[in-house]
């Protein structure tokens, strides 16, 4: 399916009031917008399939937008809005006990230290990051 029909679906989901099915749908939308390289507009669908899962209590349709919503933020260069998206993204995953989100967390953070010219902490994190990899003997960095 194509983002002109998604568009189209994205309407009729809003007209039969299936939130969670909308914001699934912005979801997509958002990553579609995204790989068009149109960052803006994925933003916006992002945030309100953000809003949408936040108002019908979906933690993990949340973690898996801050997931999309924060490296975005740090390509477009909005260190202020990412610091922000970063906490709700921390908060979400720490609550997951996941290898992965911890890493991704570490990762994040260091990209968001190189916005707010604090290379030592970002380094600083990455270490923490490969020593975790190391510990799990994941030499490859696979989580």
């Amino acid at each position: 399916m194509g983002l002109d029909e998604d568009l189209v679906l994205l309407e009729e989901l809003r007209d039969e009031g299936d939130r969670q099915a909308e914001a699934n749908l912005l979801f997509r939308i958002g990553v579609t917008y995204t790989k068009k390289g149109d960052k803006e507009e994925a933003l916006g669908a992002f945030q309100e399939a953000y809003n949408i899962c936040r108002a019908v209590g979906n933690e993990e349709g949340r973690f898996e937008v801050v997931r999309r919503v924060v490296p975005l933020l740090l390509d477009m260069n909005k260190p202020e809005e990412a610091a922000a998206g970063f906490q709700a993204f921390k908060e979400l995953a720490e609550k997951r006990n996941d290898l992965s989100a911890r890493l991704e967390i570490l990762e994040l953070e260091s990209r968001l230290f190189m916005l707010q010219d604090k290379p030592r902490q970002a380094v600083e994190n990455l270490v923490k990051a490969a020593d975790i990899c190391a510990e799990h003997e994941d030499w490859i960095g696979r989580y």
